[in-house]
């Protein structure tokens, strides 16, 4: 039987998995990959609470387990040519 510290450590390489997924592209605003992330973060049985992320760069930390945390970072790309949003995610 696996030690509950396993067990999370086993949920966040599942939700790495899923950020790496969401964070592999740029996206044309924040809506759609915070939702994401947010969502990753829920089904991997971790719990976020709600942000408000503004400006063209930026990043946070947020606890999301017992022994996980949430290190998110978001950049607009303004020479791209539709201004596009880099972000980049991970639990550790």
């Amino acid at each position: 039987m696996a030690t509950p510290a396993a067990e999370e450590k086993a949920r966040r390489n599942k939700c790495n998995n899923i950020l790496g997924k969401i964070c592999s592209k740029s996206h044309p605003s924040l809506d759609a990959p915070l939702k994401a992330i947010a969502e990753a973060i829920t089904a991997c049985g971790f719990s976020m609470e709600g942000g408000l992320y503004c400006g063209r760069k930026g990043d946070c930390k947020e606890k999301v387990g017992k022994n996980t945390w949430l290190v998110l970072q978001w950049y607009k790309l303004a020479d791209h040519p539709n201004e596009r949003w880099e972000v980049n995610a991970y639990v550790s």
